[in-house]
Parts: C-alpha cells; sequence; structure tokens
C-alpha cells in the first residue's frame, strides 16, 4: 500500500511543479499571414443544420489570431504590415480538425518513421513489420532472432505489428493477442510467452499490435515484476504471456523503458505533434497516463515546442477521500496556456466493457464477457462522484455500452444535486463521455442534451464492428453503434474521434470522417444507413462541435475574427465531391497560431514556401498518395 501512495504521490508532485512551469510558457513561433484567392469554408454555424457560415476569399492572421476574413478588399483593410501572402489559387481552406478522443503518447512509440529516428537501441532494439499477418508473422520471427544475436544480455526488444495500409488486416492481427477493448472477432492468441522465449530466450521481448495488444516472454515479465515504476499496478498479463487491455504500453513503456529519458520521449513527440498535424489535426484532447509523458508535454509547452493544441484529462487514479486533490482538480480545470490546459478528469483507471442492454441472439455473442466499470460503491464511481459533487468535469470518459452510460448519468445528476449545483451550473460544465461505443439510446440523447454535455463518438468503430454485431446482437445493437443521427436529433453537439494509430496506413482524417457519412463497414457493405448523417454535420462534429466539447469554442473549432489561425488546405473542393470521394481528400498544408507545421512539396512550390512537417520529411504512406 505504500508504494502504490508513493507511486501517486510522484505523479502528483509532478504535476504541480510542470504546472507551475505553465506559467512561464513561451509564445509558440508564428507568423502574420494573409491567405488570398481561397475557397474558405469558415464553419461559423454551429447550429444542428447545414449552413457552414459564409464562404470567404481571404484571411488575416496576426499573432496567431484572425484578425479578418471575407473578400479580399476587406481582409486588405485589415492586413498587417509585412505578413506573409499566400495565394492558394482557388483551393479549398477549413479549420484545423480537432479530435476530442486521441493518444499520440500511446500511437508515437509504434510510428516506425518517428521511432527509428529517435529511439536509440540502448533503450530497445526495435522490430516493425508489414504486410500480410503471415509476411509479418515470418519478419516477426526473423527480426526477433536477429535482434537477440546483437543484444547485449538484458538489452530490450520492442517489435510492433501493423494493420495493412487501409486497416484491412486489423481484425487478424489483434485476434492474435486476444486483446481486451471489446473486440468484436473471435481471438486466436499466436503470439504467446512460449513461442517469444525461444525467439529470445535471452533478452526481455515485448511484442504489440499497432491498437491495444501486447505479449510478454519470461525475460521481460521477470524485468516488469522485478522493477518500480508509476502505473506497475495496471499491468495485467496472463499465463500464456498476453497483456490484458492497455495497461501495459501506457505504463511500462514510459515508465520503465525511458524511466531517466524524458529527452527522447520530449524529441519523439516534437516529430509526433506536427506528424498528426500531417493528418489535419490542429487540436487534440486526451487522458494522460503517465508520469513522464505529462512532464514531456509540460516540458514542450514552456518551451514554445507544441505543433499543435492540447486539452489534456487526468488519467490516473487517486485518493477521492482526499479533498486537496479533488480542490485542486477542480480550480486547475481550463488553465494553462493556449497550446496546453487541463479539461478534467478523464479515465481514472476505468473503463466499462460492453455493458449493454442489448442481449445476444447467438451463444457467440452470449460468451463474451459484459462488465460494468462505473459501478456506486466502488472507488472509480466514489472518486467521479467527489470531483463532480465539488463542481469539476467529467470528460475523455471511455463508456461502453448503454447500461455503463445509464450509470454514468444518474452519477452526473446525483453528485450535481448532492453538490447543490444548479441546472444551470451543471449545463455549464459540458461533461463529456466518450466513443458511442453502443450507446446513447434515444433516451439517452435526450437525458445528454437536457445536461449540456457533449458526446465523442468514434466513426472507425463502424468500419470495425457491424458486421459482427450484426450477426450476434442483432439490428438493436448495430443501431448503437456510433449513432451520431440520433444524437443530432436529440441537438447533442456531438464531437469526432479517432483514437487509432494510422501511421504505416494511408489514412489521414477524412478517411474516418467519412465513415460516418457512408456507415460503411470493413466488408464494403453499409449499416445502420438511418444513422448516416449529411458531409457538413460531419465537418461540424470535427470543427465546432468538438470545440464545445472542448469548451473551447471561443478560441478554436471555425475561421472567425478572434479566434486562432488554425486551419488546413485540401486538395479537393470537399462541398462537390461525392460522398465516396470523402476519404480521397488530403491534407496539403496545416497551420496553427499562423504557424506552417505541414507543407507538402507541390503547394510548397506554388507558395515559394519550404516544405514542412515530419510527413513530408519521412515520406508517409498519406503523402506518398499526393501527387
Amino acid at each position: 500500500m505504500k508504494k502504490k501512495e508513493s507511486m501517486w504521490g510522484k505523479f502528483f508532485l509532478q504535476i504541480a511543479l510542470m504546472a507551475g512551469m505553465a506559467g512561464l510558457a513561451i509564445a509558440q513561433q508564428a507568423q502574420d499571414l494573409v491567405i488570398v484567392n481561397a475557397k474558405i469554408i469558415p464553419m461559423s454555424d454551429s447550429g444542428f443544420n447545414t449552413n457552414t457560415g459564409t464562404v470567404a476569399e481571404a484571411m488575416a492572421i496576426r499573432a496567431g489570431r484572425i484578425v479578418a476574413i471575407g473578400s479580399a478588399a476587406q481582409v486588405r483593410a485589415a492586413a498587417p504590415a509585412n505578413a506573409k501572402v499566400l495565394d492558394l489559387k482557388g483551393k479549398m481552406v477549413l479549420p484545423g480538425f480537432i479530435i476530442t478522443h486521441e493518444h499520440p503518447s500511446d500511437w508515437d512509440l509504434t510510428n516506425p518513421y518517428l521511432v527509428k529516428k529517435v529511439i536509440p537501441e540502448e533503450i530497445a532494439i526495435h522490430v516493425f513489420t508489414e504486410g500480410t499477418p503471415e509476411e509479418q508473422l515470418q519478419q516477426m520471427e526473423q527480426g526477433i532472432k536477429a535482434a537477440a544475436q546483437r543484444a547485449r544480455p538484458g538489452q530490450w526488444i520492442r517489435a510492433v505489428l501493423s494493420f495493412g495500409k487501409n486497416y484491412e488486416y486489423y481484425h487478424t492481427v489483434r485476434g492474435w493477442f486476444s486483446a481486451g477493448h471489446g473486440h468484436p472477432f473471435i481471438p486466436e492468441p499466436r503470439i504467446q510467452k512460449a513461442h517469444l522465449d525461444e525467439l529470445a530466450p535471452n533478452n526481455p521481448l515485448t511484442v504489440r499490435a499497432a491498437f491495444t495488444g501486447q505479449s510478454y516472454n519470461t525475460k521481460a515479465i521477470e524485468a516488469i515484476k522485478a522493477a518500480e515504476f508509476p502505473g506497475k499496478a495496471a499491468i495485467s498479463i496472463n499465463d500464456k504471456g498476453i497483456g490484458a487491455g492497455v495497461g501495459g504500453y501506457r505504463t511500462f513503456e514510459p515508465e520503465l523503458l525511458f524511466r531517466n529519458r524524458v529527452d527522447l520521449l520530449i524529441e519523439l513527440e516534437k516529430l509526433g505533434l506536427p506528424w498528426w498535424a500531417g493528418y489535419g489535426t490542429t487540436t487534440w484532447n486526451t487522458s494522460v497516463y503517465s508520469p513522464n509523458f505529462l512532464t514531456t508535454y509540460h516540458e514542450m509547452d514552456r518551451r514554445g515546442e507544441m505543433a499543435i493544441r492540447l486539452s489534456w484529462n487526468w488519467g490516473w487514479e487517486f485518493d477521492y477521500k482526499n479533498p486537496y486533490v479533488v480542490a485542486d482538480m477542480v480550480g486547475r480545470t481550463g488553465r494553462g496556456s493556449d497550446y496546453m490546459w487541463f479539461g478534467g478528469l478523464g479515465e481514472a483507471f476505468g473503463i466499462g466493457n460492453e455493458c449493454s442492454t442489448i442481449q445476444a441472439i447467438t451463444d457467440e455473442g452470449k460468451s463474451r464477457r459484459q462488465s460494468c466499470s462505473t459501478v456506486p460503491g466502488t472507488p472509480l464511481y466514489d472518486s467521479i462522484y467527489e470531483v463532480v459533487k465539488a463542481g469539476g468535469r467529467l470528460t475523455g470518459y471511455h463508456v461502453g455500452g448503454d447500461m455503463e452510460l445509464d450509470n454514468v448519468l444518474e452519477l452526473i445528476e446525483k453528485a450535481s444535486r448532492d453538490g447543490g449545483l444548479t441546472e444551470e451550473q451543471i449545463r455549464s460544465k459540458r461533461h463529456g463521455t466518450d466513443h458511442g461505443y453502443g450507446q446513447p439510446r434515444p433516451d439517452q440523447a435526450a437525458r445528454i442534451s437536457r445536461l449540456g454535455m457533449a458526446q465523442g463518438v468514434t466513426n472507425i468503430t463502424i468500419f470495425e464492428r457491424p458486421p459482427y454485431m450484426f450477426q450476434n446482437f442483432g439490428e438493436a445493437m448495430v443501431n448503437l453503434i456510433a449513432p451520431r443521427k440520433t444524437l443530432v436529433d436529440a441537438k447533442v453537439y456531438n464531437s469526432f474521434e479517432t483514437d487509432r494509430p494510422l501511421a504505416t496506413t494511408e489514412w489521414n482524417l477524412f478517411d474516418i470522417l467519412a465513415l460516418g457519412i457512408t456507415r460503411k463497414s470493413w466488408d464494403g457493405k453499409p449499416y445502420a444507413v438511418n444513422q448516416a448523417i449529411d458531409r457538413i454535420t460531419a465537418l461540424k462534429t470535427a470543427t465546432n462541435w468538438s470545440a464545445y466539447y472542448l469548451n473551447k469554442d471561443n478560441d478554436v473549432g471555425s475561421l472567425q475574427v478572434g479566434k486562432f489561425g488554425d486551419f488546413i488546405v485540401i486538395d479537393k473542393d470537399y462541398m462537390a465531391i461525392s460522398n465516396d470521394q470523402v476519404g480521397d481528400v488530403n491534407i496539403l498544408m496545416t497551420v496553427v497560431g499562423g504557424k506552417v507545421v505541414h507543407l507538402v512539396p507541390s503547394l510548397a512550390r506554388d507558395l515559394g514556401l519550404q516544405p514542412a512537417g515530419p510527413q513530408v520529411e519521412m515520406n508517409s504512406p498519406t503523402v506518398q498518395l499526393i501527387k
């Protein structure tokens, strides 16, 4: 018990120290810009309609914020002196995309481009695979054997598998790990401890899917057991060497492998964050699960090195009986710099798993484990209760299933009433629950709307889950997979999530945005088309509605005077192409607060600028698609 308290104390101390540093944050480098001859879609109307606001042809940015937008004449009159003028020759400009649930700190350590450039072999010898599943198994075995031959005693070996250019191998590769996280397929655990021991008998070895799922050999398990590091208690490894859920990579990788090397994590994220800008991201929201990664982002913010904006949430367990911690969490909400601020209480080591009122219709469906996490009387429930009662904000909270959502909504209302909050005060918190995994039902959407809450939705579940869910749970369950139309009808601001690694794929954010429009799954068939939304509504989910979710709609989410100059330039007319072409849109340029953080060579030549960003430098799959 004392060890757990000391690790928690270390985490809280780091937060307190870094919070003090945040006040010293210097301004990110920004250039005054004037955009001309463009088709600027401002997304200035956040209503539940198809109005984007008045299309503009020019825009001026001074000191990182928009000072004029409209006609060329209007902008010319307000343009900053000595501003750089960019003639876009009719190209379309959109607000930068806001992802309200994403984990670069999880995925950047699976990005082969970044890891090979930044992480030395003294931390771990890395093996990355690509191609078909069987090709990857062969590459994995050969790569691990070669690594083991040159590794010194005790040196870590780390292999990372991929899902294919278009996620076509996602289910197969994840199934090899029997991964948790609600995967809708039959597991086939092929990467087990006994085999890994044969490949690397003398070195700690871990094999990870690009998303969740991780296996360990005996030496790795022994090393983890022998070490003391924050978050160790969250790691669960079965007798086959397979780690359950997400505890392993979120704790031992940044805290054990990088124990004294936060400098390397900083270098990783100095490339990782602009890499995400290459997909169209300008702001993201996440629970932070690692003290070292929290230190990393605070230090980058202090130095003025954050390429995109971060709303961070508490992603660590805490003693809910400690009123000081609760008061600090409540008082910290919304505070920080323009590039990093505290969003609220996030995933405090608790995730509901398929906790649903929908009954299975097959034996296979009935065999799936269903559990609720937000249950009265548990430490997780009591922690959330105390924060909400004190006037704090719940956000970024994973909810798996409509029964789990019932529990969370009841908790929010009870804690708020017990804390004496008025209905208007409750609405002002903008509590947010995430993912749309089997929720909400229409009656729940109405309740969410009444409470002024926001709902995060992960479109990629439309790609991953419907065939399996339809077969084993029926149409009722499929209608609860990313039910955006239900949310729109209830006038609930529903935001945009990715929550998946993209580095080895050809996908950018438009591929994921398109899923909410077409509702097509991996088998090419559309499911629950009654939950489909139009392209303007889809764009609102990734811009001004996501800004509402973050309680930052005065600063981001649309291109309007006074807001940050965060925008993307794309290669197609989003308003004119067919629904099936939405996923073919490419990102040519991303600007955050007037600073160019991603720019492909073709547009760079037209603008007289140098190409920019790690995706361009390292020729990522998404950049390779751009002609």
